[in-house]
C-alpha cells in the first residue's frame, strides 16, 4: 500500500511574510468571487434545465430515482443531475409518519402492529425518534426491496421520501463536474 507523502513545507523568512500574507488573502478573495460567480451560473443553468424537462434523460444508475440533462460548451460537457433519493432521516415515535409506515406494513402484510414495529426496525433505529439506519437512498432502497418486495417496498419508500410543507417531494440538484467530457471540435 502506497502512502501519499506530505510535501515538505519551506518555512518563510520574516521578509517573505508580508508578500505571502497579501497573496493568500488575494487568493481567498478571488476564490470567494469565483464561488459567487459559479453559484450564479449554476442557478441559471438549473433554471434552464428545469424549463426544458423534455431534454432530460434517466440517470444511468437504475437504482436511483431522478433524471439528468447534459449541457455542452465549446470545450466541455457538463451533466446536471436531478435526483430524488432524499429519504427521511428521522421521525418522532407515534407521530404521523410513524403511524403511516405502520399502517402500510400492517395493511399490506397483514402484520400485527408488534410485527410491523419489528419490520420498521430493519430500516430505522427505534424511539424516541426513528432514525434512518442507512447513509444514502440507494442503500435504503436496496434494503427495502430485499426485505419487503416490490409491492410494499414501493409504498414504503414513497412514504419515506422527504416532502416539503406542500407535499412536494424534495430532491437534490448537482452539477457532475467529474463526468464532464472534453468536446471535440
Amino acid at each position: 500500500m502506497s502512502t501519499k507523502q506530505k510535501p515538505k513545507v519551506v518555512m518563510p523568512s520574516e521578509a517573505e511574510i508580508p508578500a505571502l500574507t497579501d497573496r493568500v488573502t488575494a487568493i481567498n478573495a478571488e476564490l470567494a468571487k469565483l464561488a459567487e460567480e459559479k453559484k450564479g451560473i449554476e442557478a441559471r443553468l438549473e433554471a434552464y434545465a428545469l424549463a426544458h424537462s423534455e431534454a432530460h434523460e434517466p440517470l444511468k444508475d437504475e437504482k436511483r430515482e431522478g433524471r439528468r440533462m447534459i449541457f455542452t460548451g465549446a470545450s466541455r460537457s457538463l451533466p446536471i443531475v436531478f435526483s430524488s433519493d432524499l429519504i427521511i432521516g428521522t421521525f418522532p415515535a407515534n407521530g404521523p409518519k410513524h403511524k403511516e409506515l405502520i399502517n402500510i406494513l400492517c395493511g399490506e402484510n397483514n402484520e400485527h402492529e408488534a410485527t410491523a414495529e419489528a419490520t420498521l426496525k430493519l430500516f430505522f433505529d427505534a424511539p424516541s425518534k426513528w432514525e434512518n439506519r442507512y447513509d444514502n437512498g440507494v442503500k435504503f432502497r436496496a434494503a427495502v426491496a430485499e426485505r419487503l418486495g416490490s409491492k410494499i417496498g414501493a409504498k414504503f419508500v414513497s412514504a419515506c421520501t422527504q416532502t416539503d410543507k406542500h407535499g412536494v417531494k424534495k430532491s437534490t440538484t448537482s452539477f457532475d463536474y467529474t463526468h464532464g467530457k472534453v468536446v471535440e471540435s
